[in-house]
C-alpha cells in the first residue's frame, strides 16, 4: 500500500470527494474505488505488476464490462497525472468522472497507454464515447490484460440501473458533454458538444424532481424553502445570472421593482463582491451554482430555480443585470401586462434589444440611465444583401429583417452580427426550455422552435440594453477585451466572443467614434414603446 493511494468514495459529488486529496496525497500510484468494493490480493498483484512493467506509466481502467458490478469506477494512474488532470467539480453529482479523468489524461498524454480488462465491453464502448475517439483521433496505445480474481461490492447494481433512472441518464449526457466540449481540439468539435451538454442540461430539468433540485444544482443556502415564499398566479418573478454587475444592480432592482415584480431569483456566478450584500431585500433570493459553468449551465440553474419556485403555468421573466425591460405604453405594469397575455391566449412575449448610447460626447458626469438615453435608429432604409442573407438574422427575424436592421448599432458600427431577439417573459410548463441568451425556447416535448412569426404581433417589449456602457470606460474596455484573449478560455460562445473581440479589441481607439457618428434618437421619442413590426415587413 505504500506505492498506492486509495481513494474510497462514498459521497454525494464524487469529483469533488475524490480531490480531496489532490494537495495530500502520497505514493507513486491514485487508484480509486467505491466505499463498497472489495479489493482481492490477486487485483493488488496485477496492478503492481503493471505498474512495473510500465515504469508507471499507464492508466488501468478496472471495469470487467460488466455495468453495475462496482469496476466501472475503479482507475488507477500515476500520481503526477491524478494532480494534473483530477476530477471535474463542474459535473453533475455523478457519471463519467471515471472516464472523464481518463480521456483529459489521454488527450494531454498521446503516449499514455490505456490498460483495460479483455471484456467485449469497456469502459469507452458506448456510442458516444467511440464517436468523440474517433473524432478526436486519439493515438493512446491500449493494453488488454486478462480479468483477475475478484468480489463484487455489497450492493451490486442490476447492469440497466442508468437506463431505469431518467435523471442519471440526463447527468451522464450533461457531463458528457463538458468533457468532450474540454478535450475537443477544434472549434467545430467543441460547437457539436456544446449541443450534447445543453441537451443534456434539458433533461436534467426534466428529469430531477422538485424536491431535488436546488440540493442538486446549488450550495446550501439561508433562502426561504420552496413553498415559503407567496407567489400568486398572476405575479411575475424575475430569473437572472450576475457576475461583477455592482454598476447596473440597484437601478435594476429598482427598475424592475417599480414594474411589479414579485420576487427576485438571481444566480452569482462568483462575484467579486456578493450580490447577497448589494441587493440585501427582502424579496432578492441569492443563489451560488455547484455544478456546470456560465456557458453550459446559465439556462439549467435558471430553469431550476424556476422549477423549484413557481408552480406550472406562472411567469417568469428572464434578463441581464444590463438589460431593462419596458412595458408598452398602455400596460402599467407587469400584472396588466400578463393580464392580457392570458386573456388572448398568449404564453409569451417577444421583445427587441436596444443598444443604448450617449446622445452626445460629452461626459456630464449623470448616471448611465440619465447619460445613455440615446438609441440608433437608421431610418428609411432597407436592409442591406448581406445583412438579410446572415444566419442569425434570418433565423431571428425573416422577413421582419429591417425590424432588426434600423436598431442593429452594433452592425452599423462594427460589423458584428448579434441577435436583436428575446423572448424575455413566458409561463413555465414541463418540457420548455429557455436559451442561453433568452434569444428562442427550446421544446423536449415535440412543440416546435418559435420561428420569425412571433413578430406577427403588436406587442412588443423594448429591452434597453447598456452593453455599449463598457465601451466608453477605457478600464472597461480593456477587461472586456480580456474576457476573450483567449477564445478557447472564453466564458461566451465563439460567435459572442468573436464580436466582443472585434467590437472591444481594435486597437484604433475609434470604436465610440463610429458609434457616436451613427444616426440616434432619444428614447422618450416612445416609439419603441408602441411598435408594431407589421410596418416593417418585407416581402421574400
Amino acid at each position: 500500500m505504500s506505492r498506492i493511494l486509495k481513494n474510497f468514495c462514498r459521497a454525494t459529488h464524487f469529483g469533488v470527494a475524490k480531490n480531496r486529496h489532490r494537495a495530500y496525497a502520497t505514493g507513486d500510484i491514485y487508484s480509486s474505488l467505491d466505499g463498497d468494493n472489495f479489493v482481492l490480493p490477486d487485483e493488488t498483484r496485477q496492478l503492481l505488476e503493471l505498474a512495473e512493467a510500465q515504469d508507471d506509466w499507464f492508466l488501468f481502467h478496472h471495469f470487467t464490462g460488466s455495468w453495475g458490478d462496482g469496476s466501472s469506477g475503479r482507475v488507477s494512474m500515476p500520481m503526477q497525472v491524478y494532480r494534473s488532470v483530477g476530477y471535474d467539480e463542474q459535473f453533475m453529482p455523478r457519471q463519467y468522472d471515471e472516464m472523464d479523468v481518463m480521456l483529459s489524461a489521454m488527450c494531454t498524454w498521446p503516449d499514455l497507454p490505456l490498460v483495460r480488462v479483455r471484456s467485449d465491453r469497456h469502459g469507452f464502448s458506448g456510442h458516444r464515447s467511440t464517436a468523440f475517439w474517433n473524432e478526436v483521433r486519439l493515438t493512446n496505445p491500449v493494453i488488454e490484460l486478462d480479468p483477475p480474481r475478484r468480489r463484487n461490492p455489497i450492493n451490486p447494481k442490476g447492469v440497466d440501473y442508468v437506463r431505469q433512472d431518467a435523471a442519471m441518464e440526463a447527468m451522464t449526457a450533461f457531463n458528457q458533454g463538458l468533457c468532450f466540449v474540454r478535450n475537443a481540439p477544434t472549434p467545430a468539435l467543441r460547437e457539436k458538444y456544446h449541443k450534447l451538454a445543453i441537451a443534456g442540461r434539458h433533461a436534467v430539468i426534466d428529469a430531477l424532481p422538485r424536491d431535488r433540485v436546488l440540493g442538486t444544482l446549488f450550495h446550501a443556502s439561508d433562502n426561504p424553502a420552496p413553498g415559503e415564499i407567496a407567489i400568486a398566479a398572476s405575479d411575475v418573478c424575475l430569473f437572472a445570472c450576475m457576475k461583477d454587475d455592482e454598476t447596473f444592480l440597484q437601478p435594476f432592482y429598482d427598475h424592475y421593482k417599480t414594474l411589479g415584480v414579485s420576487q427576485f431569483f438571481i444566480v452569482d456566478d462568483g462575484s467579486k463582491h456578493p450580490i447577497r450584500e448589494a441587493l440585501p431585500h427582502e424579496d432578492v433570493h441569492v443563489f451560488h451554482p455547484k455544478v456546470g459553468n456560465f456557458v453550459t449551465a446559465k439556462g439549467m440553474w435558471l430553469e431550476g430555480l424556476m422549477k423549484a419556485y413557481l408552480d406550472q403555468g406562472q411567469w417568469a421573466l428572464t434578463v441581464d443585470a444590463d438589460e431593462f425591460l419596458d412595458l408598452p405604453v398602455k400596460y402599467p405594469d407587469f400584472g396588466a401586462l400578463v393580464a392580457h397575455l392570458e386573456e388572448t391566449g398568449h404564453d409569451m412575449a417577444p421583445a427587441l434589444l436596444i443598444d443604448m448610447v450617449p446622445g452626445g460626447p460629452d461626459d456630464d458626469g449623470t448616471g448611465f440611465l440619465e447619460r445613455f438615453d440615446h438609441y440608433i435608429y437608421a431610418d428609411g432604409t432597407e436592409a442591406s444583401d448581406d445583412y438579410a442573407a446572415n444566419g442569425s438574422v434570418k433565423w431571428g427575424f425573416g422577413p421582419y429583417r429591417s425590424l432588426s436592421w434600423r436598431l442593429d448599432a452594433r452592425y452599423h458600427a462594427f460589423g458584428t452580427f448579434d441577435s436583436l431577439r428575446k423572448i424575455p417573459l413566458i409561463r413555465t410548463r414541463q418540457g420548455r426550455h429557455i436559451n442561453q441568451g433568452f434569444h428562442t425556447l427550446h421544446y423536449t416535448d415535440g412543440t416546435p422552435d418559435p420561428g420569425s412569426e412571433i413578430w406577427d404581433t403588436d406587442l412588443v417589449l423594448p429591452i434597453r440594453h447598456y452593453k455599449l456602457l463598457k465601451l466608453f470606460s477605457e478600464a472597461a474596455r480593456a477587461q472586456m477585451a480580456a474576457h476573450v484573449l483567449d477564445a478557447d478560455a472564453s466564458p461566451y460562445h465563439s460567435r459572442t466572443t468573436a464580436n466582443i473581440a472585434r467590437i472591444f479589441g481594435a486597437e484604433d481607439g475609434d470604436q465610440v467614434a463610429r458609434i457616436l457618428s451613427l444616426p440616434s434618437r432619444a428614447y422618450s421619442d416612445n416609439l419603441l414603446r408602441m411598435l408594431d413590426p407589421r410596418a416593417f415587413l418585407e416581402p421574400d
